[in-house]
């Protein structure tokens, strides 16, 4: 076997032109061993900036009579003389600096460990060089640091070599697969030849043969052969649109299942009595037997199983610990046995329907099993595009697959189809140029589901669908909910929804805002011209009889992308000139107000976009004379083409004035959008008119009791309310400390101030500790200023957006939590339940108000006559009641809450406090007096 030669670079900044190199290493290795070694510190001719040395540990003092590195550069090149492939962690980044610096690599071969884990750990929790080498019980020492990072990749090199060996039989058909058909000059094809896979005569009918076989069906056809080509797709797609709902003829009654016994409806009886739901004592017979006693779980399971009965629309704020997801989940599963309708829950987070259904449905089937109900179908949905299509699959793996991405994606997804059960491609972590592929290979595609498609029977969608038909209860998210109910198309996934509950329904505004936006942009129209030309070019003999002559498509697709860009190109220049940037991520936003294309400079965008029409229309008169198999891949870029006119003229249309009208400059690229002003009109025409019972609830909705903001923003007027008291402690379980004497955050010197008293609340407590904050901002400030004295104490702060990806974060928080701190925005303040001695202390930094200029704040703010106290100020508690949420998780946590945003001490600030827990104990002092009292824990 040829040497290999590992290497990593430590840079001050992820930008190879404009950050330099601060350290190599060099490790030159074969199967025997380390051959040789070289590792150099590298002055970089300036100062370091804090964050690099914050990651790295190197200093200024360390680099001070460290080479440069034209001084190095014999050394380096004379290891790299004999052509020997390299290997790294993420080799593109370093490889990336070498160039910048002039050094000469050839056409080696470049490996990557990354990707190798990529593919053969699909599943792991991270890729991060460190996480992995524990996962596989290895010690791993001082990351960021050259060599020992290089070290480290070799052993991780080793380790993925050995396991390709070792694999099962059938990862080792994926294997040999890619080593017949990927390029012998690629980087890949030298990974799989020195792990022993030479090139072999393995089809892609062999694979597609084990992975039907998986999906518990073979059809009897070879791939794509000619029977499947005669398919009127145009015909069978008018058949998909004009379906009514619910005539499926493939339904199965609910419930046939549901007993061992086969008698599902007399156990029924047997706990409810002939009167029905009403006459079940839920709380004694279910709950007191099996689950500590929760006096407010009892009453929210009496009142949902009062609504489903009556068919009423209820709104509950169920605090953290009442136990609301078995609450609302046993009178869910009894109604559905009992009616024979599905009830479907819907969560804000893909997350928690992941959690309902693999952790809260398998306790909730035992205690109904305790009761004489044996079994009950429960099934999980996610949208169309989260599902990959084996159709799409296998038409790509027949197409012409050059790019060495595109084999990492081929790859992975091989070796995942060998375990996946349900094909959720969010099983899996993406990266850069990968979503493009994967996009290519999800079930948003029409053909997925229509009987012509010969792995329709084996397609995951498929399968989700029939179960859904027949489930007991259907688990699906927001998104999905927004998408099947409001929208009017043909492609729904999902049968009738007559019975629903809406858990974290306080998300329903946000999530409906996102939801039922359209947007488009110039590369997006680029993006679907191409997708059209690549279809007409790559169009075959076998799937279409006849060749496609499209003479005209290349003068249409120019003039189209033409008028579409002098309209992005007249609103860019408007937003350059006179809309200042905000944002973390820099930008220049506007709200589209009337009279806005009367302005000087914008107002010639009419008569572009007629010119615009009228192309697009020609365009698609010309498609629309392609064969069948041909148009209907041209679906979703022909929609996009379309929904991009539409949002343009929707933006200019005065009389759209039931729409937030914006449009956003960023990186050079301009974006135009639109979304419904009243979510909640939408939601109550399309969703509650055609509900017979709704309970939509979450443990923060109302403002101390009042429903008034909730009520309004999604149109909840006929919905019946409740508050549920919390069964924790909080006078004794928390205590909420405001500081008198930080100052004003806005203030620079108050500011840094603040930031020393979180370290030295971070110096006391030492770990256990989760700070909540409201941009990235503040929290690099923080990061930057307080992190080298963390550091040195042996406290591992990790903050978002510099540590790695959320899930990995709270995952190695938890492990840790004894000296570890965690910082994060917004998709922290909800969503970690992290109970126990594992968070002790919560710092809330600042109030979590909207952002002032976000155009739809703004658009919806002058629904209200005081914008500030009816709709901005009750927003921001119920964020903030989140945040305080994730402190005290069950009734034997105990924890500290920091607030240090002074702005308490205002006119409002009384408000704000009728939203902290009831009962928790509030104290206010000097930070000495704090910092004393957290020292002797009198607290």
């Amino acid at each position: 076997m040829p040497s290999i030669i590992a290497f990593d670079l430590e840079t001050t900044g992820l930008d190879p032109k404009n950050d330099a190199i601060i350290e190599i290493a060099l490790v030159k290795f074969d199967e025997t061993g380390i051959i040789d070694r070289y590792t150099t510190l590298v002055n970089p001719g300036f100062a370091l900036p804090a964050e690099s040395m914050n990651i790295t540990g190197i200093t200024d003092e360390d680099l001070k009579d460290a080479p440069f590195f034209s001084d190095v550069r014999p050394k380096l090149l004379e290891f790299l003389a004999d052509g020997s492939p390299l290997l790294g962690h993420n080799v593109d980044f370093d490889i990336s600096f070498f160039r910048e610096y002039g050094v000469d690599i050839g056409s080696r071969p470049l490996l990557d460990t990354f990707r190798m884990a990529e593919i053969l750990f699909f599943d792991a929790k991270s890729l991060n060089l460190g996480s992995l080498l524990e996962s596989f019980g290895k010690s791993f020492e001082s990351a960021h640091r050259a060599l020992a990072d290089t070290e480290a990749t070799v052993v991780l090199f080793q380790h993925c070599i050995e396991h390709m060996q070792t694999i099962s039989e059938e990862k080792s058909l994926m294997l040999s697969y890619l080593a017949t058909v990927i390029s012998p000059h690629s980087n890949l094809s030298f990974i799989l030849k020195y792990a022993g896979f030479p090139r072999k005569n393995v089809s892609l009918e062999d694979v597609g043969k084990y992975i039907l076989s998986r999906r518990k069906s073979i059809p009897e056809l070879a791939f794509f052969h000619d029977e499947t080509l005669d398919i009127s797709w145009k015909d069978i797609l008018k058949k998909e649109e004009n379906k009514t709902k619910g005539t499926d003829t493939e339904t199965i009654q609910k419930g046939s299942n549901s007993s061992a016994n086969g008698d599902p409806e007399g156990v029924v009886r047997s706990q409810y009595g002939e009167g029905g739901s009403g006459d079940l004592n839920l709380k004694n017979d279910f709950f007191n037997s099996f689950l500590e006693e929760r006096v407010e779980q009892g009453k929210m399971l009496d009142l949902v199983t009062q609504a489903f009965k009556e068919n009423e629309l209820l709104l509950i704020e169920a605090p953290t610990g009442v136990g609301k997801t078995f609450a609302y989940g046993i009178p869910s599963i009894i109604t559905s046995i009992q009616t024979g309708k599905s009830v479907y829950i819907s969560t804000n987070t893909k997350t928690l329907q992941d959690q309902i259904f693999e952790k809260d449905i398998p306790a909730m089937r035992e205690l109904c099993r305790a009761q004489g109900i044996e079994d009950f179908s429960v099934t999980k949905i996610k949208g169309r595009s989260n599902y990959l299509s084996l159709f799409l699959f296998f038409e790509y793996l027949e197409s012409d697959i050059r790019e060495e991405i595109e084999y990492i994606v081929v790859a992975k997804l091989l070796f995942w189809l060998t375990k996946t059960e349900y094909g959720e491609l969010d099983e899996l972590s993406w990266y850069g140029q990968e979503y493009s592929i994967i996009d290519k290979l999800r079930s948003n595609d029409r053909r997925v589901l229509i009987p012509e498609n010969p792995y329709r029977k084996e397609e995951f969608l498929y399968r989700v669908r029939q179960d859904a038909k027949t489930a007991n209860i259907i688990i699906i998210n927001h998104a999905l909910l927004l998408s099947e109910t409001t929208e009017d198309t043909p492609s729904k996934i999902l049968p009738d929804i007559k019975l629903l509950v809406i858990d974290e329904a306080h998300n329903l505004e946000a999530v409906a805002t996102d939801a039922l936006k359209y947007s488009t942009t110039l590369s997006a129209i680029e993006e679907a011209l191409a997708s059209i030309d690549l279809i007409i070019k790559r169009q075959k003999s076998k799937l279409v009889a006849e060749p496609f002559i499209f003479p005209e498509f290349r003068d249409i697709s120019e003039s189209i992308v033409l008028n579409f860009g002098m309209v992005f190109d007249v609103l860019y220049r408007y937003l350059a000139f006179r809309v200042p940037q905000s944002g973390d991520n820099k930008y220049n936003q506007t709200l589209i107000e009337p009279n806005f294309f009367k302005q000087e400079g914008v107002e010639g965008v009419h008569r572009i976009l007629d010119a615009l029409a009228d192309r697009i229309h020609d365009l698609i008169t010309h498609l629309y004379g392609a064969p069948e198999a041909l148009y209907v891949q041209m679906d979703r870029p022909i929609a996009a083409i379309e929904g991009g006119l539409h949002v343009l003229y929707s933006i200019c249309r005065e009389q759209e004035k039931d729409f937030i009208k914006v449009i956003t400059a960023k990186d050079g690229e301009v974006s135009a959008s639109i979304t419904p002003l009243h979510v909640g009109k939408v939601l109550d025409e399309k969703l509650y008119h055609s509900l017979d019972a709704c309970i939509a609830t979450s443990a923060t909705l109302s403002v101390h009791n009042d429903f008034s903001y909730i009520e309004k923003s999604l149109s909840m007027q006929a919905f019946s309310k409740h508050v549920l008291a919390s069964d924790f402690d909080y006078a004794t379980q928390a205590l909420l400390f405001i500081p008198s004497d930080i100052g004003d955050i806005k203030n620079t010197v108050d500011r840094e101030r603040i930031h020393d008293f979180i370290g030295d609340i971070l110096s006391i407590v030492r770990g256990r500790t989760l700070g909540l904050f409201t941009s990235f901002v503040s929290i690099k400030e923080v990061f930057l200023q307080i992190n080298p004295r963390l550091k040195k104490e042996g406290i591992t702060l990790m903050t978002q957006g510099l540590s790695g990806g959320r899930q990995r974060m709270i995952e190695y928080f938890r492990q840790h939590s004894d000296s570890s701190v965690l910082f994060g925005t917004d998709s922290f303040w909800e969503g970690i339940d992290i109970p126990g001695k594992n968070l002790e202390t919560l710092i809330i930094y600042k109030f979590p108000f909207a952002v002032p200029t976000d155009p739809v704040f703004i658009a919806r703010s002058r629904l209200y006559r005081d914008s500030f106290s009816e709709y901005s100020l009750p927003a921001m508690i119920i964020k903030l009641r989140q945040g305080l949420g994730r402190l005290i998780r069950t009734k034997t946590d105990r924890g500290i809450i920091v607030l240090l945003d002074s702005r308490i001490g205002s006119a409002w600030g009384e408000k704000v406090k009728e939203g902290f827990p009831e009962g928790i104990k509030i104290r206010s002092g000097t930070r000495e007096t704090f910092l004393e009292m957290l020292k002797k824990k009198k607290m």
